[in-house]
C-alpha cells in the first residue's frame, strides 16, 4: 500500500539514510532537521539562504528514483499550482540538485493533527473548528475537480497559532482524468486506516471518497478510536466493506445527536448516501453549532461592505492615483535587451519596467476595468525564460500615467490538462473586450505552450474579480474577436489558429460564454475543448471549423458583418482574407440541407474522428472504419476541408492496419487535389515510419519537404527530423548526412543553431567529428532538440571527437534547471570528468522531471552516465527502464523508435561488459 505523510511519528526516521543537518541543497537550502518520512520522500526543515527564511524541503528518496516517483512530485506541484488557499499547504516549486530531486514548500511550524490527538483530548469546540477548516481546504480542491485521496490526521497540519492547513498532494488526482481510479501499478493508493470502500476495491473515486476518509478522522477526533476495529489491516477493510460504522455516541455519549448523524452520513458505505460536497458538510456543522459566530461574521461583513462603499465613492480603490494628464501617454515600446517603456507624443520616456520580456509591450491589452480608472495596460510581467506558475498566472493592471501596478489577479491554469507536457506556458495574447456592454472590459488571456502546440484561454471578469478557463486546444488558438452569431443578445468569443490535432489546418472556434458574465459558475461546467480532443464535451462550443491555408498570425483579427452574416479573418501574408458564415461554413450549402442539418453532420464527423483517434493504437482497423464514416459525414455537410482531414486520418489508419499499398495510393490521390500537400505528405511519412516501412517513409518526407511554403502549417525542419531518424534506425548515418546536405541546398544557406542539431547528431552516430551548436534562444528548443543536445554533451565529455561552438549553452525551459545549466557551461578544461558527468547527469534528470516526452532516450542516457560514474546498480535500473519506456512510446512517436533501438544497444553492451567482469 502506498502512503505519504508529513507526520514525523508516522515512519521511524532511523530506518533510512537521512541528509545530515547543515547539508546544502542547490547551494541555497541548508538542512536543519528531518521532520518525517513517507513512502516516496523525506521532509526536512531547511533554511532558504536567498530569502532568509525557513521552508519545508521534501526530498525524493533515492530508491524511489523512477518514472512513477518523479511523476508524483510533478503532480504535487501541478495540484498546488491550481489550488491556492490559506487552508492548503503551499508548494512553491520542484528543483534538482546533485543530491536530490526536491520540492520547496511552506513550513507549517506546528503539530499535525495526529500529534495533537496523541498529546491531548480535543474538546467539542476545537474538534469542530479543526473539522470545518479541514473541510474548507477540501472544498477548494473539490471545486477544481481534484480528489485528495489521502485525507488523514497526519496530513492535517496546524500552525503555531492553530490554523489548519491540508497537506500532501502526492496522491491527489483530477477526478476526470485517467488516474481517478484508486488502483495503480503500485497497488491501492491511500492509507489503509482511512480508505473509503471504493478505494479499497480499486474503483473510481470522487470527492465523496475524501469525505468518507474525513468521516473516519472526525470519528477518531470525537471518540479517540477508529470506527472499525479488527486484528489486522485486512480485517479492518473487510469490516468496512460488510458492516456499517458504529454510532459514535455509543463510545462517547456526550457527542450531540446531530453531530453523530453527520458522522454516520459521512461514513455511509454507498457514496450516494454520503454528503455530495464538503461545502454541504460545512453548512450542517455551522448551522447546528455556530449560529452566534455566524451572526458576528455577518455583522462584520456588513460593516466591511459599508466601508468598501465609502472607499469606492472616494476613489481610493486599490490606492490608485487619479490621472494628472491622461493625454501624455502615447505608446508602449520594447526596450533593447530587456524591459518595456512608455513614451509620450514626442518620444520622451514616461516610465519603464525593466527585467521583463520586451515582447510584453505587444502581448498586453489596453482596457477599461472600472474602479475609478481610465484606461490601463493589462499584462503578465515576466522575464523571457521565467515560467514559474506564480509569475505566469499573475495578471497586472498598469497605470499608463506612471507605470504603477494598480491591482493584480491570479488566473487559473489548464497546464495540467495536457499530460506529458512541461508546464511551460506563457501569456501569449491578451484581449480586452466589453462582452456585456456595461463599459467595463472583460479580459481574455491566451496561454500557449513553449515550445509545443497546446493552448488555453482564460476569461477574467474585473468587476467581480473572477477568472475561469474558457477554451482549450491542441494548437495555438488565440482570441480574434467577439460577435453575436446566434442572435441571443450575448456575443460568442471567436478564436483562430493552427489545429495540431487535425494536422496543422487553420481553424476557428465560436465559444459561448457559459455561465454568462456575472452569473454563478457551476464548477462542474468546465472549459470546452476543440472537438478532436478526447476530453471534448459540447457544453459551450457553438461551432468549430477548419479554414483554408494562410498565415493568421500571432494576433488574428476577425470582423463581423451582420447584414451578410459573414465573418472575415485577415491573413498576415497579405493574401485574400478568409470568409465564413455565422454558422462556421465557408462553402455553399448542399441544395437539400439547411444550416442545422449541416451542423449535425459536422458534429457527427467530429465524433467519428474523435473515437477513431482513441482507437488508433489499439485497433487501427476499427479506427479506419470510423474515419471513413466521419469523412462521409463531412462530405455530406459540404465541408471539404474536414472531409480531406478525416480522409487523411483514414489513410493513416490503413497503414497502421497493414494496407500499405492501398494507403500509399490514397495519400497520392489526396495530394493531387489539395493545397495541404505538405501536411498530407508528413502524415503519410509519419504513418509509414511508425509502421516500420522506412523506405516509403523517407520518400514521403522528401516529397513533403519540397512542398513546404509560407502558410502551409509545416516547416522543413519537421521533415529532415524524420529523414535523419529513419536513416538512423536503418544504421545508414551517411545517407542521413547526405539528406541533410540536400536540406541545406533547399534552404539556400547552411543550417545553424537548433536547425543544425540533426546534422551534428548524425555525425556523432556516424563516428565523425561533431560540434555542439551555439543556441541563442534557450526557451525555444523542443523536447527532441533538448535530448539531442544532451547526447552531444555526453559524447563530448566522454572524450569522443567533438567541439563546442561559442557561446555554449545547454537547453532549459525551466527555472529549476537554470543553475545546473549555468554550472555545466562554466566547467572549463580544469574540471574533472566526474564533475562534468555529474553536472550533465543532473541536467538529464531535470529534463526527465520537466516532462520532456523523449523519456526513453533520456533514461537511456541517464543509465550511460551512471555507468560512467561507477554507479552500476542505478545504471542497470535506468537502462532497463529506458527500454521499457521507449518500447511503449515507439507506437505513437517516431523518434522513440530510434531511441528504443539505442536503449537496447546500450543495455546489451552494459550487460555483456558486466557479465565478463563478474
Amino acid at each position: 500500500m502506498e502512503t505519504e505523510t508529513l507526520d514525523p511519528a508516522a515512519v521511524p526516521l532511523g530506518s533510512i539514510d537521512l541528509l545530515a543537518p547543515g547539508t546544502s541543497i542547490a547551494e541555497r537550502y541548508h538542512v536543519v532537521e528531518a521532520l518525517g518520512r513517507g513512502g516516496y520522500a523525506v521532509v526536512y526543515r531547511a533554511r532558504d539562504l536567498e530569502l532568509n527564511c525557513e521552508i519545508a524541503l521534501k526530498v525524493l528518496r533515492p530508491e524511489r528514483m523512477s518514472e512513477i516517483g518523479i511523476a508524483r512530485f510533478r503532480r504535487e506541484v501541478a495540484i498546488a499550482r491550481d489550488a491556492s488557499s490559506p487552508r492548503l499547504v503551499r508548494v512553491f516549486d520542484i528543483g534538482i540538485s546533485e543530491q536530490a530531486i526536491y520540492l520547496t514548500m511552506e513550513l507549517v511550524d506546528g503539530p499535525s493533527l495526529r500529534e495533537r490527538m496523541a498529546q491531548e483530548k480535543l474538546d467539542l469546540t476545537e474538534t469542530l473548528r479543526i473539522a470545518i477548516e479541514t473541510l474548507e481546504g477540501l472544498s477548494v480542491l473539490h471545486s477544481l475537480g481534484i480528489v485528495h485521496r489521502d485525507v488523514k490526521p497526519a496530513n492535517v497540519l496546524m500552525s503555531a497559532s492553530g490554523e489548519v492547513k491540508l497537506a500532501d498532494f502526492g496522491l491527489a488526482r483530477y477526478s476526470n482524468d485517467d488516474y481517478s481510479h484508486s488502483m495503480t501499478g503500485d497497488g491501492i493508493v491511500g492509507t489503509v486506516d482511512y480508505l473509503s470502500p471504493e478505494q479499497a476495491l480499486g474503483q473510481t473515486v470522487d470527492q465523496r471518497s475524501d469525505l468518507y476518509s474525513f468521516g473516519i478522522m472526525l470519528f477518531q477526533m470525537l471518540t479517540g478510536r477508529f470506527p472499525f476495529v479488527a486484528a489486522s489491516s485486512v480485517g479492518v477493510l473487510l469490516e468496512r466493506l460488510k458492516s456499517p460504522a458504529e454510532n459514535p455516541r455509543k463510545i462517547a455519549p456526550h457527542i450531540p445527536a446531530w453531530l453523530a448523524r453527520v458522522v454516520t452520513r459521512l461514513l455511509a458505505r454507498d457514496p450516494g448516501d454520503r454528503y455530495g460536497s464538503a461545502a454541504a458538510v460545512i453548512a450542517d456543522l455551522r448551522t447546528q453549532h455556530a449560529s452566534r459566530a455566524i451572526g458576528k461574521t455577518t455583522r462584520r461583513a456588513a460593516a466591511m461592505g459599508a466601508l468598501l462603499l465609502v472607499l469606492l465613492a472616494s476613489g481610493a480603490w486599490f490606492g490608485a492615483e487619479r490621472w494628472v494628464n491622461p493625454h501624455r501617454f502615447a505608446a508602449l515600446q520594447a526596450m533593447p535587451g530587456s524591459g518595456i517603456k512608455a513614451v509620450d507624443d514626442h518620444g520622451r520616456i514616461l516610465w519603464t519596467i525593466p527585467h521583463v520580456d520586451p515582447s510584453t509591450a505587444f502581448r498586453g491589452a489596453f482596457a477599461n476595468v472600472g474602479g475609478g480608472q481610465s484606461r490601463c495596460f493589462v499584462v503578465v510581467l515576466r522575464a523571457a525564460t521565467d515560467f514559474r506558475p506564480s509569475v505566469v498566472r499573475t495578471l497586472s493592471f498598469i497605470d499608463l500615467e506612471n507605470g504603477r501596478v494598480l491591482r493584480q489577479a491570479l488566473l487559473p491554469s489548464a497546464a495540467n490538462s495536457f499530460p506529458g507536457r512541461a508546464s511551460t506556458f506563457q501569456a501569449d495574447s491578451i484581449r480586452a473586450i466589453d462582452l456585456d456592454h456595461d463599459g467595463i472590459d472583460e479580459i481574455l488571456v491566451t496561454y500557449t505552450h513553449v515550445p509545443g502546440a497546446p493552448s488555453f484561454t482564460v476569461l477574467y471578469e474585473p468587476k467581480i474579480d473572477r477568472a475561469r478557463v474558457l477554451f482549450q486546444a491542441l494548437g495555438h488558438h488565440r482570441v480574434a474577436g467577439a460577435a453575436d452569431l446566434d442572435h441571443d443578445g450575448r456575443p460568442e468569443v471567436i478564436l483562430a489558429g493552427i489545429n495540431n490535432g487535425f494536422g496543422w489546418y487553420n481553424a476557428a472556434a465560436a465559444v459561448r460564454v457559459i455561465p454568462w458574465i456575472g452569473e454563478t459558475v457551476n464548477h462542474n461546467e468546465g472549459a470546452t475543448w476543440s472537438p478532436e480532443s478526447s476530453d471534448y464535451q459540447n457544453n459551450s462550443l457553438l461551432w468549430y471549423a477548419l479554414l483554408p491555408r494562410g498565415r493568421l498570425g500571432d494576433a488574428p483579427v476577425v470582423t463581423a458583418d451582420s447584414s451578410t452574416r459573414t465573418l472575415t479573418f485577415r491573413l498576415s501574408t497579405g493574401t485574400a482574407p478568409i470568409s465564413v458564415g455565422f454558422d462556421g461554413f465557408q462553402s455553399p450549402a448542399p441544395p437539400v440541407l439547411d444550416s442545422l442539418a449541416r451542423q449535425k453532420l459536422r458534429w457527427l464527423a467530429y465524433e467519428q474522428y474523435r473515437q477513431g483517434r482513441q482507437l488508433m493504437t489499439a485497433d487501427p482497423r476499427s479506427a479506419q472504419q470510423l474515419f471513413v464514416a466521419g469523412a462521409e459525414a463531412a462530405g455530406k455537410a459540404g465541408d471539404p476541408l474536414l472531409h480531406e482531414a478525416i480522409g487523411t486520418a483514414a489513410a493513416k489508419a490503413a497503414v497502421a492496419a497493414g494496407d500499405l499499398a492501398q494507403a500509399n495510393e490514397t495519400f497520392s490521390a489526396l495530394i493531387e487535389r489539395s493545397e495541404s500537400a505538405a501536411v498530407i505528405s508528413f502524415t503519410a511519412a509519419d504513418a509509414f515510419h511508425l509502421r516500420g516501412d522506412l523506405e516509403r517513409a523517407v520518400k514521403w518526407y522528401e516529397r513533403g519537404m519540397m512542398r513546404v511554403h509560407l502558410g502551409s502549417g509545416m516547416d522543413r525542419s519537421d521533415f529532415i527530423d524524420g529523414i535523419v531518424f529513419a536513416r538512423g534506425e536503418q544504421g545508414r548515418w551517411k545517407d542521413a548526412l547526405d539528406a541533410f546536405d540536400q536540406y541545406e541546398s533547399i534552404l539556400g544557406h547552411p543550417a545553424y543553431g537548433l536547425d543544425s542539431l540533426d546534422r551534428e547528431y548524425a555525425r556523432l552516430r556516424a563516428g565523425r567529428n561533431f560540434e555542439i551548436p551555439a543556441i541563442d534562444t534557450p526557451a525555444s528548443p523542443t523536447g527532441l532538440q533538448r535530448y539531442l543536445l544532451l547526447e552531444l554533451w555526453s559524447a563530448l565529455i566522454m572524450g569522443r571527437s567533438g567541439r563546442v561552438s561559442a557561446p555554449p549553452l545547454l537547453p532549459s525551459v525551466r527555472d529549476s534547471t537554470a543553475s545546473l545549466v549555468q554550472r555545466i557551461t562554466r566547467l572549463g578544461p580544469a574540471a574533472s570528468t566526474p564533475e562534468r558527468l555529474q553536472a550533465l547527469l543532473d541536467t538529464v534528470l531535470a529534463e526527465i522531471v520537466s516532462g520532456n516526452p523523449e523519456r526513453g532516450g533520456l533514461w537511456s542516457l541517464r543509465g550511460e552516465l551512471l555507468e560512467a560514474l561507477g554507479r552500476s546498480d542505478d545504471a542497470t535500473a535506468a537502462l532497463t527502464q529506458a527500454v521499457d519506456l521507449a518500447d511503449r512510446d515507439r507506437k505513437t512517436r517516431t523518434s522513440a523508435r530510434l531511441e528504443c533501438q539505442i536503449a537496447k544497444e546500450r543495455l546489451t553492451r552494459y550487460r555483456l561488459k558486466h557479465s565478463r567482469t563478474s
